[in-house]
């Protein structure tokens, strides 16, 4: 037996720390003392109360794990009344134990520095000398550390179980023992820091201008683009003055925005014609008017949409819409979307009627996209319309209806 606790204490001598990277694990260091009372006959018959002392030193070899080596002296006094017959007075008892422990923790927390706090559970085993006599020891534990600064201060109940060899006395001796145990050393000591490791860091692609377009990528890398719906993607400034979407040097009028209406749509000039459209908005002589509460379109209101049709066939970089109904604040929200989208999918049915073949969608919002949040007339008035965007060749990257292309208005709802 003692050379079973010979070799364990070997163990905790050559045990690793928890982690080779990690912190560097410290031997911890116990003292404690109590009272110890025999709780099986004989023993508890022959002796009462007495005191016990403890010393041991404990390793960690994982944040919830430890294993140590414990020394335990007892000291248990006779009874008063003597055993009777020819036996002689017991005198005092004497028990000591060398045992290998295993701790277990197991509410332990890895990212704490401490080994010795919080609940913990022991058990070992080991050889135990009364008289004159060696004989196998059992030992169990439990206790809970607090952690005082310094040192950790734990209450502490165990029991030990010395297995009796003999035929003669069959019964093994077992003791039970409270007292509190103090821990020092506690902690674990920080590695030395790790070189730092490389920083590689990546360059984004060198953009002069700032305009999005790498230099490698760009032919005017020294002069921005100019977002005006002109070759926006060509890294070059496209200058157009009027923002009718044809450059100056190709715009017969620089300074004055072209016209759609059909009429020289791409000299750059303004002219007069069916349909005219004024920077992205085709501008209506007459609205397109609905009956009150309707989304029957009136007569008026469909020779209009038959001259958009016509127009929209002389452009064939018009290459699709969203009819967009819209009402005023009048009525509940729930009528009033539901109003929109059937007088917008009007429009779209008599569009196609005229033989606009472009891909189309309607949409009703009803007062959620209001133009004039005033409750007058004149408000109301602006608010009630339906909005045909228009998305063209060029906007193929774009989502459709980003820019409001036309409008009309109705003196319905």
């Amino acid at each position: 037996m003692k050379t079973l606790v010979s070799i364990g204490l070997a163990l905790i001598l050559a045990a690793p720390t928890a982690a080779e990277a990690g912190p560097k694990e410290r031997w911890l260091l116990s003292a404690g003392g109590g009272l110890a009372r025999a709780v099986t006959a004989p023993q508890a018959d022959l002796y009462g109360l007495g005191a016990t002392g403890s010393g041991g030193f404990y390793r960690s070899l994982m944040p919830w794990m430890l294993l140590g080596t414990r020394f335990t002296a007892s000291m248990v006094s006779n009874q008063a009344q003597s055993p009777g017959g020819n036996l002689a007075e017991p005198g005092t008892g004497g028990l000591f134990t060398l045992t290998l422990a295993g701790r277990l923790r197991p509410f332990a927390d890895s990212d704490v520095a401490a080994r010795a706090t919080g609940l913990f559970l022991e058990g070992g085993g080991g050889v135990a000398r009364t008289g004159a006599l060696w004989r196998p020891a059992l030992e169990a534990g439990l206790g809970y550390g607090f952690n005082l600064g310094p040192v950790v201060l734990s209450p502490v109940l165990r029991f030990q179980q010395v297995v009796e060899t003999g035929d003669l006395a069959p019964d093994d001796a077992r003791i039970v023992s409270a007292g509190l145990e103090l821990t020092f050393n506690d902690g674990t000591d920080d590695v030395p820091p790790q070189p730092d490791l490389p920083v590689f860091i990546t360059m984004a692609p060198e953009d002069t201008d700032h305009d999005g377009l790498a230099d490698v990528e760009d032919p005017c890398p020294f002069l921005a683009e100019d977002v005006d719906g002109f070759r926006d993607d060509d890294g070059c400034p496209d200058h157009d003055v009027d923002s009718d979407g044809i450059a100056d040097l190709d715009d017969n009028c620089p300074d004055e925005p072209e016209t759609v209406n059909g009429v020289n749509d791409h000299d750059g000039c303004p002219d007069s014609g069916r349909l005219e459209v004024v920077r992205g908005v085709i501008v209506v002589d007459e609205r397109i008017l609905f009956g009150f509460d309707s989304a029957t379109i009136r007569p008026e209101g469909l020779e209009k949409l038959m001259d958009l049709a016509a127009s929209a066939g002389e452009h064939p970089e018009w290459v699709g819409m969203v009819v967009e109904g819209h009402a005023d604040r009048r009525g509940t929200k729930d009528y009033n979307r539901a109003l929109s989208l059937r007088r917008a999918k009007a429009v779209q049915a008599a569009l196609r009627s005229f033989g606009l073949g472009v891909p189309m969608k309607a949409e009703g919002y009803g007062e959620d996209r209001l133009l004039d949040r005033g409750d007058n007339a004149e408000a109301h008035r602006k608010n009630r319309r339906v909005e045909i965007r228009v998305q063209k060749e060029r906007q193929r990257t774009a989502e459709v209806g980003t820019a409001p292309m036309s409008l009309y208005q109705g003196a319905g709802r």
